[in-house]
């Protein structure tokens, strides 16, 4: 009896050993030995002579003392390892063992055979990705509020998407970075691996972190979850909807979540009008219905800076930790129509450079660059919304950052798949060479802007125009989202340069060509070094001014414009060559 318990007991020391758990802490071994000795000498006490009746008197006192000091430290020890992974929850105790089976679905998704499949997920949990060398010029950012059942919409994934999202980045070599590291990425004081993203939610909601948690820990993934204080803080019971203040220290303790800002105040609709009309906070000057009156230009200040103020602070007093990024609530600063106060997206935009390293806006596709890049310090970036659906397929969202990443100059397209060209109005289509723009129904007209290029500076854009209904097209340099394009544009007997002025464009420089353009094919360009601007016609640079109101940096696209019907041009052979 006493051969069979020493060598089951050296069995499991083995066990433990072989699979690594216990490799770090040598009083494991010691503690081991030396109880699988003692019930060995106490299995074979009856083959031996007889201890004095003293001697096994204390020898039972001793045995008792052990057993109550071991179940003594198994039920403290036990409750505290409860306590720090939240484990009193039901939801995380279910969360825990999904985390298991997230790690053997992701085995076998990429490829695994069901029995390494089992040891990697019981023995390791945390699978590798892909390996990738070098740094990131630019990383995304992607958006997601809840993880339901409920279906997919505005707001909500299943938890069958995310968890095809997660695998497919994970299985494409792509690693999450914290919140920190993006806001420092952004500064430029901070460079990231190759293929890093951030995973962000919005909101603070149950369905965001019990949702997600499993698929995250079994990857080896982190996110950051935006909180509103009022709702998670403020309230420490929480609610059926909100964090609790104890699942956020979870979150916290669990070392694969950040928590950053949200609002306090600001995720309501208030009164905007004195008619009773409801708005955002953010981007609205609110109606004071004790006062009679719409608010100041200071109150409005005041009020929307103490709110992410109060709310940075609330948060830094929580995890004791700087807080990094804000993610405007609804997405909204007003630049949207969407405010009875035009001076918002200034005054917001100042506020958010003062209070934080970045805040996080809603990616439009064709207006915005879908990814932050290194040291632009921009005080904003976008995110890609999952919820809208158009990337739902994890191999879809994995091609599209691929197509949204910084691209290196010089640049060749060779038309044959989109790499990253966005509809910004109208349509479009790429196929067998050809780059097409087109108007709708909708819109006579139609743009384009190409995705990963924002951090070009000093280039030339060229390509083969062909118009094929229309009055005339553009070549854009330089675009900055709504906030700056400008570029050539070629009309029936005419080249000019124009940049926007709000929703309009302003002509700074034109010539006349007697150029024919409809049913033509050119070469055409622009060319932009410094706050220089040129246009190219078939080999030739036929216009020139200086714009110091242009950016250091943009993206690149075209426009095609008709009066009275829908337009539609051809481009091929585009390229982009680097100036000095």
């Amino acid at each position: 009896m006493g051969y069979t318990v020493r060598r089951l007991g050296y069995m499991f020391l083995n066990f433990i050993y072989v699979e690594g758990s216990a490799t770090d802490a040598p009083w494991v071994e010691i503690f081991w030995r030396s109880f699988v000795d003692f019930l060995y000498v106490e299995s074979t006490a009856r083959s031996r002579p007889k201890h004095s009746i003293k001697t096994r008197m204390y020898l039972h006192r001793l045995v008792y003392m052990l057993l109550t000091a071991l179940m003594c430290i198994l039920i403290y020890g036990g409750a505290y390892w409860l306590y720090q992974q939240n484990l009193t929850n039901p939801k995380t105790i279910e969360n825990y063992f999904k985390t298991y089976l997230m790690a053997y679905d992701y085995n076998r998704y990429v490829g695994e055979s069901r029995y390494n499949a089992i040891q990697s997920a019981v023995f390791h949990t945390q699978v590798e990705a892909a390996p990738t060398t070098g740094y990131a010029a630019s990383v995304p950012v992607l958006m997601y509020h809840r993880i339901t059942a409920e279906g997919n919409d505005k707001y909500n994934v299943t938890p069958a998407a995310f968890k095809a999202q997660m695998f497919a980045l994970k299985k494409a070599g792509y690693s999450t970075v914290s919140a920190e590291d993006y806001g420092d990425f952004i500064q430029g004081t901070k460079k990231l691996p190759a293929k890093s993203v951030l995973i962000t939610f919005d909101d603070g909601t149950k369905d965001s972190y019990y949702g997600a948690d499993p698929v995250l820990k079994a990857l080896g993934f982190r996110a950051t979850n935006f909180i509103i204080t009022r709702y998670s803080i403020e309230d420490p019971a929480g609610s059926h909807y909100y964090l609790s203040a104890i699942e956020l220290k979870a979150m916290e303790r669990s070392g694969h979540w950040d928590l950053e800002v949200h609002t306090r105040d600001g995720h309501s609709y208030y009164q905007t009008g004195a008619n009773g009309q409801q708005g955002e906070y953010y981007p609205n000057k609110l109606y004071l219905s004790t006062k009679h009156r719409m608010e100041t230009d200071a109150e409005y200040a005041a009020r929307v800076y103490n709110d992410m103020r109060t709310a940075k602070q609330e948060m830094q007093n929580f995890t004791h930790k700087p807080e990094n990024l804000f993610a405007f609530p609804f997405s909204d600063m007003g630049e949207n129509n969407s405010s009875n106060y035009s001076a918002a997206p200034t005054v917001l935009t100042k506020d958010v450079q003062k209070l934080f390293k970045n805040a996080m806006m809603l990616y439009y596709p064709g207006r915005d660059q879908s990814q932050g890049y290194y040291n632009s310090k921009q005080p904003l970036t976008y995110r890609i919304q999952l919820e809208l659906g158009k990337w739902m397929d994890g191999q879809g969202l994995v091609n599209f950052i691929q197509n949204g990443t910084a691209k290196p100059l010089p640049y060749t397209d060779d038309l044959q798949t989109n790499h990253g060209w966005q509809a910004a109005w109208g349509d479009s289509s790429v196929h067998n060479g050809t780059l097409t723009i087109n108007g709708t129904k909708g819109s006579t007209g139609a743009g384009i802007i190409l995705d990963g290029a924002s951090g070009w500076s000093n280039y030339t854009l060229s390509a083969r125009a062909t118009l094929q209904q229309g009055t005339s097209y553009g070549i854009i340099a330089r675009m900055q989202g709504d906030a700056y394009r400008t570029g050539c544009y070629f009309g029936k007997g005419y080249v000019s340069i124009r940049r926007n002025e709000g929703a309009s464009m302003k002509t700074i420089a034109e010539q006349d060509t007697g150029l024919t353009i409809l049913g033509q094919t050119h070469q055409v360009g622009v060319r932009v070094v410094g706050s220089q601007i040129a246009c190219l016609l078939d080999g030739q640079t036929i216009l020139q001014t200086t714009d110091k109101t242009m950016p250091a940096t943009g993206s690149i696209g075209f426009s095609v414009w008709s009066a009275n019907k829908p337009s539609l041009l051809n481009l091929t052979d585009v390229k982009v060559a680097k100036e000095k």
